[in-house]
Order: structure tokens, then C-alpha cells, then sequence
């Protein structure tokens, strides 16, 4: 019998794309994630959508309203605490503090009801089983990247999460083969197809051989000898949608 150990050791040697960028603790967050999302059907994944969209409705709604109330907090302070105008040409009081003011209050109205109304969710009783195991593994922080996710993938089911694990780069692209139609593309970028016959065949049929030559000084004629004057890799430049060099001996 022969030993496994030598294949397994090199199998787990191997690292995804993801685990090149990603630390250990976010990479094994990520494969997690992907085990209780892989098993969510449609009526799921529309489900966590409508929630984080409640979470995002009320998060702008008490955000702004904060928002405002900071922008105004100086322009009431001084009109009718202190019964003065600081500010003779504006309604607004003081505009650079009460602009740092509002902008400070959004953001933390926004944080305090977006983290709150995230975690409300897991004590409202409404998700399932599979629901409240995919919700788990969310954040708070990053509710719209998991909105605008489940507001594709329950629309389309090519756009559910890959395995972290089975995530590749393409060497030549520079990519991440995330999905089939990933793969597809890295497949026929790395791929020259070309034969000599069909190309032949199927560029005098259409009578597009003079298109190709167009740009040749010493063809001007369309016979069929001129195609058989080009050199091997232009024929595989012609076929490929490049042009031909202008060299032929």
C-alpha cells in the first residue's frame, strides 16, 4: 500500500488567493461565513435582504436627523440662549463649527442605531434556523457590502459566495478565478486557437482575406497565393484580431 501522507502534506501546503491576503483569523471568518451561507435557498437570501434594507432605512433616517440637529445646536445656541449674531450674513451661526458639529453627530447617530438595529435582529425571533447562522457571522460595520451582496445573489444565483479555499489568481491576468465565467476568461486568454484549414476555409468564404492584407505594402492583389505568402504567426495574429507584420520575407 502505498503512504498518503506525502499528497496530503502538499495539498495542504497550497494556499487560495484569499489566504495570501488575508490573515488567519479573517481568512478562517471568511470560510465560516461561506459554510452558513452556501446553505441558504432563495426565500433566504430575500429575507436577510429586506433586514439589512431596514437596518440601512433607519440608519440614514436617525443619522441625518442627528446630522441636523448638530448643524443647528450653534445657530439656536446663540439666537435664543444668548440672544446674539455672530454671524451677520447667515442663519447659520458659527457655519465651520456647526458643519464639524453635524458631521460628527451623523456619524455617531448613524454607528450607535446601525450597530444597535443589527444586533436587535438576533433577539426579534424572525429569522430561521439558517438565517440567524448566516446573520452570526456578519458585522455590524459592513452592513451595506452584505446588503448589496444578498440583493444580488437572491437575484442571481452565479453571484452566491466561492469556497475561499478553491479561490485562485490568474498568472497572467492578475485576477482572482472567483466564478466559472472567471475561469472561462482565464481559459481563453492563456489559449491561442487557430487552424490553418478553417481559417482558410471560412476567410475566403466571407471574402474578408482583402480587409486583411489591407495593410501589407507588397500585396495588392487577392488571390489566393497571397494567403498562403503569410508567415504561420501571422496567420495567428489575422486570427486572433491583430495585425500583421509589415517584415515578410
Amino acid at each position: 500500500m502505498t503512504d498518503p501522507a506525502p499528497n496530503q502534506t502538499s495539498t495542504s501546503e497550497e494556499k487560495s488567493y484569499l489566504q495570501t491576503k488575508l490573515s488567519p483569523k479573517q481568512f478562517q471568518a471568511s470560510i465560516d461565513f461561506y459554510n452558513a451561507d452556501k446553505d441558504l435557498l432563495e426565500q433566504d437570501r430575500i429575507k436577510l435582504k429586506d433586514e439589512l434594507q431596514s437596518i440601512l432605512v433607519k440608519n440614514n433616517i436617525y443619522g441625518y436627523s442627528g446630522g441636523m440637529i448638530g448643524l443647528l445646536t450653534p445657530t439656536v445656541y446663540y439666537k435664543f440662549i444668548k440672544k446674539q449674531t455672530p454671524t451677520k450674513l447667515s442663519f447659520i451661526q458659527k457655519p465651520f463649527l456647526s458643519f464639524f458639529i453635524g458631521l460628527g453627530t451623523m456619524m455617531f447617530v448613524s454607528s450607535f442605531v446601525q450597530k444597535q438595529t443589527f444586533n436587535n435582529v438576533l433577539s426579534k425571533g424572525d429569522l430561521n434556523d439558517k438565517q440567524l447562522n448566516a446573520w452570526k457571522y456578519m458585522d455590524w460595520q459592513t452592513v451595506p457590502a452584505f446588503y448589496f451582496y444578498y440583493l444580488k445573489s437572491s437575484k442571481d444565483p452565479s453571484f452566491k459566495l466561492k469556497d475561499p479555499r478553491s479561490i485562485k489568481v490568474d498568472p497572467r491576468l492578475k485576477q482572482p478565478i472567483e466564478t466559472k465565467a472567471d475561469e472561462d476568461k482565464s481559459k481563453k486568454f492563456n489559449t491561442v486557437n487557430f487552424n490553418p484549414e478553417v481559417y482558410k476555409e471560412q476567410s475566403w468564404k466571407d471574402n474578408t482575406h482583402k480587409n486583411n492584407f489591407e495593410n501589407i505594402d507588397d500585396l495588392n492583389s487577392s488571390s489566393i497565393d497571397d494567403h498562403e505568402n503569410l508567415s504561420h504567426w501571422d496567420k495567428i495574429r489575422l486570427a486572433n484580431g491583430f495585425d500583421i507584420s509589415d517584415d515578410r520575407k
